[in-house]
């Protein structure tokens, strides 16, 4: 069984709730979950914050293991 996990809230009220997205990506590496999942919206509203899913899981994968070690 393939397990993820989503490092980020979507739709956070402050950009402040994005501080601990590498940290839980680094976390679920370390307790062997199988990849990460980011999403996001063309549309900006009144949701609040959603970052750009490239950028994001860029950032995550400078920040972990690659798979093939």
């Amino acid at each position: 069984m393939r397990i993820g996990a989503a490092p980020q809230r979507l739709w956070s009220r402050s950009e402040d709730a994005l501080d601990g997205v590498l940290e839980t990506a680094r976390t679920a590496d370390e307790l062997g979950f199988d990849h990460v999942v980011a999403g996001g919206h063309l549309l900006a509203g009144d949701l609040g914050v959603t970052p750009d899913p490239l950028v994001l899981l860029s950032a995550v994968a400078g920040a972990t293991r690659p798979a093939w070690t």
